[in-house]
């Protein structure tokens, strides 16, 4: 366990880079992208380039980008490495919240006020030009991501949507939020072989999806928290599922029966936000004044 204080307010959004090995974060109305040694806590560098507070923040697939959000209809995109600005982009955005890079690194994927927007990733952007493609998805998107076989996910109004490949016979897959769980969805997950997802829920509760088993229409249920569930992650095997809460605890749970296996407080206060890392093997988690702790998952 490695907890320290990066920040003085709360956490808005963290990220782990592909390979495990940087954290980001971005926090209150700092305008900055931090970048952080994951294993040691230390400060790697600043990125600057936000006119208002920084929102949101994700790596590229091949961990050579990191783009951002910020208040208002902007993104910008940074090289990891030096952490030169890129590049900058943001008509029709509206006050996005969410964002995520395609699997393949060439486009991002933002949520604006009402629509999904993909824009090409290329040192060719420009302020004017518009977004490549308007994905067919309505309503205010909470959360955005892609399953591990490419597939976009995007989560709304108390559904998570499994959108089918382009050019491809598969079916939308909806997966309604269970009965008195509420419609807001804090984020969703997918085991290393797709073979499960996991949902956080703003109510105190997460479950699991068995996607092996379409005709499942009931997931397994995590309950215990007493705060709402901020984020959910799973260990590097798939049967553990992971979540954090604004109870200040993190839980380990059975992910085939929903019992409780082992809970921690890690002793940062009120946790906000949160990240896995993609390899299954390491979390981190943000709290509302500004600390960090990151753990391994499997110690």
């Amino acid at each position: 366990m490695r907890p320290w204080q990066p920040h003085k307010t709360r956490i808005g959004a963290m990220a782990f880079s592909p390979d495990g090995q940087l954290l980001a974060t971005v926090a209150g109305h700092a305008k900055l992208v931090f970048l952080w040694n994951a294993a040691t806590g230390e400060s790697v560098r600043k990125l600057k380039g936000h006119e208002y507070a920084a929102r949101g923040v994700a790596f590229s697939p091949d961990g050579q980008y990191i783009a951002s959000m910020q208040v208002g209809p902007e993104l910008k995109v940074w090289e990891v490495e030096t952490g030169e600005l890129f590049n900058r982009n943001g008509v029709g955005m509206g006050n996005s919240k969410t964002l995520t890079f395609t699997p393949d690194s060439k486009a991002i994927i933002a949520a604006g006020e009402r629509e999904l927007l993909r824009w090409p990733f290329a040192k060719t952007w420009t302020w004017e030009q518009p977004p490549l493609e308007k994905l067919p998805v309505t309503g205010a998107t909470q959360r955005v991501g892609f399953s591990p076989a490419g597939n976009l996910v995007t989560a709304s109004g108390g559904y998570v949507t499994i959108h089918p490949l382009p050019n491809s016979a598969e079916k939308t897959q909806l997966f309604v939020t269970p009965v008195g769980h509420g419609s807001v969805i804090n984020g969703f997950t997918f085991t290393r072989d797709g073979t499960k997802m996991g949902v956080a829920y703003a109510n105190r509760t997460a479950c699991v999806w068995d996607l092996s088993q379409p005709e499942a229409k009931v997931p397994v249920l995590l309950k215990g928290h007493l705060g709402h569930v901020r984020a959910i992650g799973f260990t590097s095997d798939g049967r553990t599922a992971i979540t954090v809460s604004l109870d200040c605890t993190s839980r380990f749970w059975d992910a085939a029966t929903g019992a409780e296996l082992r809970m921690f407080q890690w002793q940062i206060g009120r946790i906000v936000t949160a990240a896995f890392a993609p390899d299954g093997l390491t979390c981190a988690a943000g709290s509302v004044d500004g600390r960090v702790v990151v753990w391994d998952i499997d110690a």
